[in-house]
């Protein structure tokens, strides 16, 4: 990848990288305060960051994610509509594969 292509990836994805983790519905800050670079493998350039989760935090988001599950929002949902929002989610990943991957 030549510097100039490279320079645009490093702007947009430094936009798209969050500086907080989605746990629960919410955008929290890690428990540590730690950050993990990420690291372009073509160049080795260091293109962002982001939140190191703690083990408190996964265990956080472990629990959250567990009592989404058991939720009587979710455990009420017919089983054509659970599917419905799960395969809109795919197609949602699918159309933002390129600023996701």
């Amino acid at each position: 990848m030549n510097r100039a292509i490279t320079a645009v990836v490093v702007k947009r994805l430094s936009g798209l990288a969050p500086q907080n983790m989605l746990i629960g519905g919410e955008w929290v800050e890690s428990d540590s305060g730690d950050t993990i670079e990420i690291v372009d493998p073509s160049s080795e350039q260091i293109i962002g960051t982001v939140p190191a989760a703690s083990e408190a935090d996964v265990e956080q988001a472990v629990w959250e994610a567990k009592w989404a599950l058991q939720s009587e929002q979710w455990q009420d949902l017919e089983p054509q509509d659970r599917s419905r929002l799960i395969w809109s989610l795919a197609d949602a990943i699918e159309r933002s594969g390129r600023e996701l991957a």
